[in-house]
């Protein structure tokens, strides 16, 4: 259906886009005690012990995304109902199996396969700040939690065990394993965030008696709810974009595309039944078209990947045609599923897509 995700036709009601959770957002909330470092209120709950390891941490956000994923669910609870109350949709129904037989409206439960999904957002970042957590104030204990939390608010300034803030952004972002590098110490995070969140999805259920279908990927909310969420530690700054899908964080992956499947693979795709989107960036001069088909054969039929697209356009293609839009009427490119013209997407999202690392 739409962009990555799966149904059998002529069987399924697949709310396939329903909601979403900003897993960043939580993490921030977590690090603040349940208070939104932007607007100082309090959106989240208050922690239940001081965090002075990182299992306390781990167990804390772990505990934000099911508060979050409560009313999450009772609200699309409510909004089905209304739905199969004032909108039923008789046709459809009549076309899809087993409506008549149950007698059931499609919006009542009537569909053999019904489902309800919720993608998480930000996995690459949650994973990334996790990881430089764990290794700069846990294990190498070269900063203190408190510090690292006021680094945070204060969108990396200020000075800090004697180092600017700016200073302790650049060693977060090049000393410590990013996502996407095939780097067991980072990538085995992001399968423990993916995981925990897809098992807590599905022991919910849809109004209509369905399940509730995981996925990770993003469209274009990875934009959307990063210029709500503050910075965070694994450099990126507030507002900025999170990352994509189940992709790498823009420009942190360094060890080319094979490394990026590597790591994607650690993932467990299987457990996200709604799907999860990937989109690796080529450049038209350096695309290998002897190795590239073997890339792609390898990640489906030998490590069980579900899902990759591309971009092969060249940056500068890209960023002239930011400059000159009249002169590329006709420039498509990806964004999770789809494709779109270029000069319709806003200037936020043309700059995400001309700061992907190309190959």
């Amino acid at each position: 259906i739409g962009c990555v995700e799966p149904a059998h036709p002529c069987k399924t009601l697949g709310c396939t886009n329903a909601t979403q959770i900003n897993l960043v957002k939580c993490l921030e909330l977590t690090l603040n005690n349940g208070v939104d470092m932007f607007t100082r209120k309090k959106y989240g709950i208050e922690n239940r012990k001081k965090i002075i390891s990182y299992q306390d941490l781990w167990d804390e956000f772990i505990n934000q995304i099911k508060y979050f994923i409560e009313p999450m669910v009772e609200t699309m609870s409510y909004l089905d109902k209304s739905i199969a109350e004032l909108n039923p949709q008789p046709f459809l129904s009549a076309t899809t199996d087993d409506c008549i037989d149950r007698g059931l409206d499609i919006t009542n439960g009537g569909a053999i396969y019904d489902f309800t999904t919720t993608q998480a957002i930000g996995l690459a970042t949650v994973a990334d700040s996790l990881a430089v957590i764990k290794k700069v104030v846990f294990e190498d204990k070269l900063l203190p939690y408190e510090d690292l939390v006021q680094m945070l608010v204060k969108n990396y300034r200020g000075t800090y065990q004697g180092r600017k803030g700016a200073e302790w952004r650049e060693y977060f972002i090049n000393k410590v394993p990013k996502f996407g590098n095939d780097e067991d110490y980072v990538d085995s995070i992001a399968h423990d965030v993916a995981k925990q969140f897809c098992n807590e999805m599905v022991k919910h259920v849809n109004y209509r008696g369905g399940k509730y279908n995981p996925g990770i990927y993003s469209t274009t909310f990875h934009l959307a709810f990063g210029v709500f969420t503050a910075a965070t530690a694994d450099g990126r700054k507030s507002r900025e974009p999170l990352s994509n899908g189940v992709g790498p964080f823009t420009s942190r992956d360094k060890n080319g595309p094979t490394a990026i499947l590597n790591s994607i693979m650690k993932l467990e795709n299987e457990l996200m039944t709604n799907g999860n989107s990937l989109i690796l960036s080529f450049h038209p001069n350096t695309l290998n078209l002897e190795l590239f088909p073997s890339l792609i054969r390898t990640f489906f039929q030998l490590n069980g990947g579900y899902h990759v697209q591309f971009n092969v356009v060249g940056k500068e293609i890209l960023c002239d045609a930011q400059k000159n839009p009249e002169s590329y009427r006709g420039l498509v490119v990806r964004i999770a599923g789809y494709s779109v013209l270029f000069n319709e997407l806003s200037k936020g999202a043309q700059d995400e897509i001309i700061a992907r690392t190309q190959y």
